[in-house]
């Protein structure tokens, strides 16, 4: 079975992250998985010579969203193999997710939506979600990309620029959740449906962003056994047959509420975790039927 472990073009794109891939595909190869890393915009790439494809790390992705639709829709006209399943990967794609899961009975950090061209009345937000300060984000989008947080007293700039931004798609809005500097961002990582590590992602000081790239920290810690369980839940019921799943969210007072759950383009915490190498191998086993 010849397979295809997928990332992107710029690799200066997420340079402050070491790169897990390489590592990854070495490790399948010297377990006799017969395995090759391709960039998914690369039109020499010969995609019907593969019988699976691992979407792994198209970290562009957002910016070319019609060119990444179109390439999935190619691999499913081929009939290969596509790890994260289609059908999860259109559904996670638009943060309107959030809503599906809610709707299940499970928690997400509260959330209102912005819809395009609408001209939002920002300070209401404030008083919904009783919060000092609000976060305002994408529904589509990637690595903090167009994400701010605003408090009442910038709220006229505020305004200016989600109008404009308005323009172009759907946004959200959150609750600044003070756990994030309190305690951090747990990330559970999961292969094809079962626990293999979790990592504490921490902001830098000031900041509330807790990706690399803008500061923040990742440790390998150890969760408790409730979260762990909470966290199984959004994978049990909204990413079956994925073969990798990432679910990050916030403890607050010992629940877990769901910021985001990740199954186009997570970066995985392989090399936190040395062990988790194996994991992803069987995991990937044992979804395609490899002996």
């Amino acid at each position: 079975m010849k397979i295809a472990c997928v990332t992107y073009e710029n690799e200066n794109y997420a340079s402050s992250i070491k790169n897990e891939d390489v590592v990854l595909v070495q490790y399948l190869q010297e377990k006799g998985i017969d395995i090759k890393i391709e960039v998914w915009t690369d039109s020499d790439v010969k995609w019907e010579t593969y019988d699976a494809i691992i979407v792994k790390s198209p970290w562009d992705y957002h910016y070319k969203l019609d060119q990444f639709n179109t390439w999935l829709e190619m691999l499913k006209y081929q009939n290969i193999r596509i790890l994260n399943p289609y059908d999860r990967i259109k559904w996670n794609s638009d943060k309107h997710y959030l809503q599906h899961i809610e709707n299940a009975g499970l928690k997400i950090i509260p959330t209102f939506w912005l819809k395009k061209n609408e001209k939002p009345d920002l300070l209401k937000y404030f008083k919904l979600l009783s919060t000092e300060k609000i976060v305002i984000k994408p529904s589509i989008s990637a690595s903090a990309l167009n994400t701010f947080v605003h408090n009442q007293d910038d709220i006229i700039e505020a305004i200016l620029k989600i109008e404009q931004l308005l323009q172009e798609q759907d946004f959200i809005i959150q609750p600044f959740m003070n756990q994030i500097q309190t305690i951090g961002e747990w990330s559970f990582i999961f292969f094809n449906g079962e626990f293999s590590h979790s990592v504490l992602k921490t902001p830098k000081s000031g900041d509330f962003r807790v990706q690399s790239s803008f500061g923040g920290v990742a440790h390998l810690k150890s969760a408790p056994n409730q979260l762990i369980q909470y966290a199984k839940k959004y994978v049990e019921i909204f990413a079956k047959d994925c073969l990798f799943t990432r679910v990050d969210g916030l403890d607050i007072d010992g629940q877990f509420f769901l910021m985001e759950l990740e199954l186009i383009e997570p970066y995985l915490f392989l090399l936190h975790d040395k062990n988790s190498f194996e994991r992803f191998y069987k995991a990937l086993k044992q979804l395609l039927n490899i002996n």
